[in-house]
């Protein structure tokens, strides 16, 4: 029979796992007494009227399977900005029915059906966290927008978790004007198993496998009305390696095209999109951005100027 108190859960399990026989627990004066008869462990409370009560949420809820949202953020968080002057680059943003993420290079979109989010931005502490739940429990995750933060709610076997996360003030810009319809698009190429695209970049990235050198060394994109082929300098000045070309299903310019892009942000995001799923790539203008859409997901990648 247990009395109200509130102890750290770190605190109490690490007092628990120091028993071997079974335990019981007594709270008393805010001290919390752990005892198997034997030895006694006591713990400072705090008292419960001092809690903080959860004010849990109502309206537009989204429930997703744990295995979902951790496929999602494992694929979105790869372009997390690490820019502190820039905080809500600096996580997640669950908008409407996908997840993004920008790092100001990078915008990625990864869609989760049947879902409607409320416009809020999860922090990196707390997206570890979710990952975590999707990777270790086959469990259902609960999100609700409140006024001014956000709840997570979550039940592992008979454990109920519940996490509030706070919104954040700065807006998170609106992507979706960058995300041109690839049906405009004056560049577009289709891929029905991205594994051959897969395999050239990575050889070319490790041409040059050093961040220091994405930039100095981008991987450079060269396209005609027919084909397009990429080469990346080697490691000793002077020399170009160029891998086997491809063929290209619509070209709107009367002359070559080139690009130039960071070698390792491209071969991410061919590392993320599901192998069994197709791919194109879209390209508008030699200003834009690349545009790689598949199922479910979209990505876009600024251009390195040559």
């Amino acid at each position: 029979n247990i009395e109200t108190g509130i102890v750290g859960l770190d605190t109490l399990v690490k007092a628990i796992k120091k028993f071997d026989e079974n335990t019981y627990i007594h709270i008393d004066n805010n001290k919390a007494v752990i005892s198997d008869g034997k030895k006694n462990v006591t713990l400072k409370t705090v008292e419960y009227y001092s809690f903080k009560d959860i004010d849990f949420a109502d309206g537009n809820t989204n429930i997703v399977a744990g295995q979902h949202i951790k496929m999602a953020i494992d694929k979105a968080k790869k372009a997390i900005s690490d820019d502190t002057s820039r905080p809500m680059f600096q996580g997640i943003h669950f908008n409407k029915n996908y997840l993004e993420t920008c790092d100001g290079y990078r915008v990625f979109q990864i869609t989760l059906q049947g879902t409607e989010f409320d416009d809020f931005t999860v922090l990196p502490e707390y997206i570890d966290i979710l990952s975590s739940i999707g990777k270790k429990y086959k469990t259902t995750i609960e999100i609700k927008r409140l006024d001014k933060n956000y709840q997570v709610n979550t039940n592992i076997g008979d454990l109920h978790f519940t996490l509030n996360g706070r919104v954040l003030d700065r807006q998170f810009p609106d992507t979706e004007k960058f995300f041109y319809d690839s049906n405009i698009s004056s560049i577009l190429i289709d891929f029905d198993d991205k594994s051959e695209l897969l395999n050239e970049v990575e050889f070319m990235y490790d041409v040059y496998n050093s961040d220091d050198n994405d930039k100095k060394s981008p991987l450079i994109f060269d396209v005609s009305r027919n084909l397009f082929q990429m080469t990346r300098k080697g490691k000793e000045s002077g020399t170009t390696t160029t891998i086997q070309k491809f063929e290209v299903i619509k070209y709107e310019y009367d002359e070559n095209f080139t690009m130039g892009l960071n070698a390792k942000y491209l071969l991410e995001i061919l590392k993320s999109i599901d192998d069994k799923h197709s791919m194109h790539i879209a390209i508008d203008r030699k200003t834009s951005p690349m545009i790689l859409f598949s199922e479910n997901e979209k990505y876009l990648i600024m251009p390195i100027r040559l």
